[in-house]
């Protein structure tokens, strides 16, 4: 299977969507699929790379959260859609957007992660961030990309349950985006019904 993943920075090495993103690429290449990445070229160049997107109110914020939109190119896009079997979206942003209207249109089968509430955002911008607001933030989320999908990874039941509250129809699973429990070491000499693991995650 042909798997296209888009993600709107693939190589960035510390945020947290770029490193699920890379992590399920590496084990979806491990089970032998075929994987192929879209991404702005900001940090690598992808199998599919386009320009990072620059937008002089906002850019400032981006820089100090490590994150940058890619820009959409329909080229390239139309590109890896003639490669693709499956495309598999990470991000909601403006090349997430492109790509789900043009995969839709091609009839290719889409699944996305939903990665990012509103808040995220918003928390950086404080005269945005109030319930109406985020709200909206989350009805063009859905909008953009997120009606397309056929399925919808969430990475906990809250985030779940929060999508179907807001109108989110797509088949919601719950996958996580934690650590594999191969990761976890054992302590020499320790019995193994003794250990817990404590794991902290979060901003």
């Amino acid at each position: 299977m042909k798997i296209l993943i888009v993600c709107g920075e693939y190589y960035n090495k510390s945020n947290g969507l770029s490193i699920s993103t890379q992590r399920f690429v590496k084990e979806f290449a491990r089970m032998g699929e075929e994987v192929r990445v879209l991404s702005s070229e900001n940090g690598g160049v992808s199998d599919y790379s386009v320009p990072v997107m620059r937008i002089p109110l906002i850019d400032g914020i981006m820089d100090k959260q490590n994150y940058h939109f890619a820009k959409p190119d329909a080229q390239v896009v139309e590109e890896a859609l003639s490669w693709a079997d499956i495309v598999h979206i990470e991000d909601p942003f403006p090349l997430s957007v492109q790509v789900a209207k043009a995969a839709h249109k091609k009839g290719l089968p889409i699944t996305g992660t939903f990665h990012l509430y509103p808040e995220n955002m918003t928390a950086s911008v404080p005269i945005f961030n109030f319930n109406l607001s985020n709200r909206n933030i989350m009805n063009v989320f859905r909008w953009g990309v997120f009606q397309y999908c056929y399925a919808i990874q969430c990475p906990t039941e809250k985030v779940r349950d929060r999508l179907a509250s807001c109108g989110y129809r797509s088949k919601l699973y719950v996958i996580s985006n934690g650590i594999p429990a191969e990761c976890i070491a054992e302590a020499p000499g320790t019995d193994k019904n003794d250990l817990f693991t404590i794991i902290s995650v979060g901003r």
